[in-house]
């Protein structure tokens, strides 16, 4: 399936789009957000994650669950309730570094069993 075809909000058949999602890794930090107050408050953190099916491409999911996730690099993980957030056109590299070409919004990431 063409990604560059599904708006931003569509939700996917991630198994046929995707097939198996391997975990790459996770930022340290969670993703925070100024509430009306002014106070930051977590929102959720960034996994970057593989595709079986979409082969280069490094996926990004944030998920909006602010627990970090003990995911090795490598597993194979499913995500719960993905969403279409942004994706890319064009493959880049910039400095030795790939781009990311597919965003998603999800509210869990966990290993696959």
């Amino acid at each position: 399936m063409c990604m560059n075809n599904l708006p931003k909000g569509a939700v996917p058949d991630m198994e046929k789009s995707f097939g198996v999602l391997t975990f790459l890794g996770s930022d340290p930090e969670p993703i925070r957000r100024r509430n009306s107050r002014g106070n930051a408050v977590v929102i959720g953190r960034r996994y970057r994650l593989l595709s079986e099916t979409q082969t280069g491409e490094e996926i990004e999911v944030i998920v909006k669950d602010s627990q970090p996730k003990n995911l090795m690099m490598g597993d194979e993980v499913i995500l719960s309730n993905p969403i279409v957030d942004f994706i890319s056109v064009d493959s880049q590299f910039q400095n030795g570094n790939r781009t990311v070409q597919t965003r998603f919004n999800a509210d869990q990431i966990d290993l696959k069993v």
